[in-house]
């Protein structure tokens, strides 16, 4: 599966150790997650109404729980799809 690479910035090879036990966001994570938010505010047009809606309840999520926020391997895979159209 490719996502956007925060080390990088670049599209690559997500999760090459393969999923991380539920639980806290990892610092990397917590940084893709807040560059997110704004992106998606300047390039909401560009999504899909399934992507509005999925980034709308996920960033509300993460504006309530932070780093606790959980998020699954599926939901990374569409946090990455978002994250190739707007960042």
């Amino acid at each position: 599966m490719k996502t956007y690479s925060m080390k990088t910035g670049n599209v690559r090879e997500a999760r090459a150790a393969g999923p991380k036990p539920q639980g806290a966001l990892t610092q990397k994570e917590f940084e893709w997650l807040t560059k997110l938010g704004p992106a998606v505010d300047r390039h909401w047009d560009e999504l899909t109404g399934f992507e509005q809606k999925f980034a709308e309840d996920l960033l509300e999520r993460f504006r309530r729980w932070g780093v606790k926020t959980i998020v699954s391997q599926k939901q990374w895979e569409i946090i990455a799809g978002i994250s190739e159209k707007v960042l």
